[in-house]
């Protein structure tokens, strides 16, 4: 409530304030608490220590989800991978039938997994940035400000992870020659 001097003229005052002090010389915040028992005295230092403890426990609960997140998109890459398996096996007995070689094929499944990775990165990235701005504008009532971290480390992870869960997982697809592939396919 604002109201003005004179309709409150009649009534107790109560009068708050704030200070700094180092430390070493809180022994005086103690002192003029003794001295003056009307006083009362709020550590801000504790109330900050509080907060910072709860962001923290937020971090780490943010941290493991982000983890579990994380395994599971690489068993949902693995799984689709599995499941696409027989339909592989048939596009490399066709490249091989048309003379592809390892090396093209290999690079072109690396370059599918990464494109798909970056891409993956790309996505979660501009998600975190929009969590992060409406957790900055409306629950801290701060600024937005760009993560430029993020868009760059985001699709990279992404391609590399990608990258490398999709090679494990094709390796040895690629490695059949290329007879054994179309007896394969023809059998199948």
């Amino acid at each position: 409530m604002i109201l003005s001097p004179d309709l409150l003229q009649g009534f107790p005052a109560s009068y708050i304030t704030a200070f700094y002090i180092e430390p070493e010389r809180y022994q005086l915040v103690n002192q003029l608490a003794r001295q003056m028992p009307t006083v009362t005295v709020l550590s801000v230092e504790a109330i900050i220590k509080q907060v910072q403890d709860i962001i923290a426990q937020v971090t780490l609960a943010l941290s493991f989800i982000l983890v579990i997140i994380g395994l599971a998109a690489a068993l949902v890459l693995v799984a689709q991978v599995q499941a696409t398996i027989e339909q592989r096996e048939q596009e490399l007995a066709i490249l091989r039938t048309l003379g592809a070689r390892y090396a093209f094929l290999r690079n072109a499944l690396l370059l599918e997994f990464t494109f798909l990775g970056a891409l993956a990165g790309l996505f979660a990235t501009v998600l975190a940035e929009i969590l992060l701005l409406s957790l900055q504008q409306r629950l801290f009532d701060l600024p937005f400000s760009f993560h430029y971290t993020l868009w760059w480390l985001g699709p990279v992870s992404g391609a590399v992870l990608v990258s490398l869960l999709g090679w494990w997982q094709l390796r040895q697809l690629l490695r059949v020659p290329g007879a054994v592939l179309i007896r394969r396919v023809l059998q199948g």
